[in-house]
């Protein structure tokens, strides 16, 4: 019996085409052999990448840890589901594994929150993308949705993360108006809103001028 993924992989491109399968099957069947590369180039970078770690406030002990966010489809997903228990004891900080079936492809409400000095990174497998004619080139745009408030006193409550921005709420602030708490903007409340900063931020963010003798 011939291997069911095989059949699929060995299909003629046109009926791949109208089938919507020109990239899944090949991308499940280089998987076993991904994951080994993977682990063999993280384990030639382990010195940076635990100095990557540490930098973004793993390891250090720090009251205020970060909470990390483990994104992928498929058996990405599943993976980081089966590791997220183990590096919640590891790093000693929140771990949630996170599909991105649609959390990538959908504007939403469940917004990061994130302060000066961080960063959101992305990374995504090109491989599975279509070959490229000789002498082309391919550019990647990534299109952000969200909102920027500054911690000074002419921000609308710019000494506080609250309230949080939505899509419908029309002016900021919104008085009148709540953030929604629907199932889904009460999970990411609750889920993952969930890292605590120390309680040593300043109070405030001013400059004194010396005034001359």
């Amino acid at each position: 019996m011939q291997n069911p993924l095989r059949a699929l992989l060995d299909l003629p491109e046109e009926e791949k085409a109208q089938r919507g399968l020109e990239h899944t099957p090949r991308e499940i069947y280089q998987q076993p052999a991904t994951w080994i590369n993977t682990y063999q180039y993280c384990l030639n970078r382990r010195t940076d990448l635990m100095n990557a770690l540490r930098r973004g406030g793993i390891g250090r002990g720090s009251a205020s840890s970060p909470t990390v966010y483990l994104i992928g489809a498929g058996t990405s997903d599943y993976t980081g589901r089966t590791i997220a228990p183990l590096l919640r004891q590891r790093w000693g900080c929140d771990v949630w594994p996170v599909a991105s079936t649609t959390l990538l492809t959908d504007f939403d409400d469940r917004l990061v929150v994130f302060g000066s000095g961080e960063e959101v990174s992305l990374e995504f497998n090109p491989s599975v993308l279509p070959i490229l004619p000789k002498n082309w080139t391919r550019d990647y745009f990534f299109l952000a949705n969200g909102y920027e408030k500054d911690m000074d006193f002419y921000a609308a409550e710019g000494s506080t993360v609250e309230p949080l921005p939505f899509r419908g709420m029309g002016t900021y602030p919104y008085p009148g108006k709540s953030f929604p708490l629907d199932e889904k903007h009460l999970d990411y409340l609750l889920n993952f809103n969930t890292r605590q900063m120390s309680g040593n931020e300043p109070r405030g963010y001013w400059y004194d001028y010396s005034h001359p003798k």
